[in-house]
């Protein structure tokens, strides 16, 4: 994908000109070259016949003389690091016990990931994706930042929604999640300034 330079105001396609920087006058395509500046406003014209002369001869091939076996390439021997001094740890057993109070299992279907995931509204009305989660002083979720509308990133507005808006499908149904709330609604609500006060958009339930 490509973008053009155009006129605002008649949405024409808008045209360079090389311009002489002394005289103001519009330079041909074929009388422009290269030059090297010796002082102030003057220029050594250099032609690409002069410049292909100053190149240096190089080449790509490599000179073979002879193969030899890996075993006549001498390696140096490489230092032991802190981490070589470290005592190995035995690999778990398959019937080492998790039930402790240092680990928790969490069953894959009754668990999501949803930085990244599409916000969609009950009628199916794409919101955007949620690109963070805010949290309170004590770790517990408090809301989700959906980053709403735009174009190829440009003119995206950052919308702060209460988490209990949120409702996420069965793990039947995929990674389905929605929210009581129109894109309306989320393109009028005040969009998230860092170092601010949080607006928080709650869902409205139905009377």
């Amino acid at each position: 994908m490509s973008f053009r330079q155009i006129n605002k105001k008649t949405g024409h396609r808008l045209k360079q000109q090389l311009v002489d920087s002394v005289t103001g006058e519009v330079v041909e395509p074929q009388d422009k070259g290269r030059g090297y500046q010796v002082g102030k406003d003057e220029y050594l014209p250099v032609e690409d016949e002069e410049l292909d002369s100053l190149a240096l001869e190089s080449t790509k091939i490599i000179d073979l003389e002879k193969f030899v076996t890996r075993s006549e390439i001498d390696v140096p021997a490489r230092a032991p690091s802190a981490e070589d001094n470290q005592p190995k740890e035995a690999p778990a057993s398959p019937d080492t016990n998790y039930n402790d109070a240092s680990h928790t299992v969490l069953l894959y279907q009754d668990v999501v990931g949803v930085l990244g995931k599409e916000v969609r509204s009950s009628a199916g009305e794409n919101l955007g994706r949620i690109v963070d989660l805010l949290v309170d002083q004590t770790g517990q979720v408090r809301a989700a930042m959906i980053d709403f509308g735009g174009f190829l990133g440009v003119g995206n507005r950052r919308i702060v929604v209460d988490w209990t808006a949120l409702h996420f499908a069965p793990a039947d149904q995929g990674d389905r999640i929605t929210v009581d709330l129109t894109r309306e609604q989320i393109r009028a609500a005040p969009e998230y300034k860092a170092g601010k006060p949080v607006i928080v958009l709650t869902a409205v339930p139905e009377m």
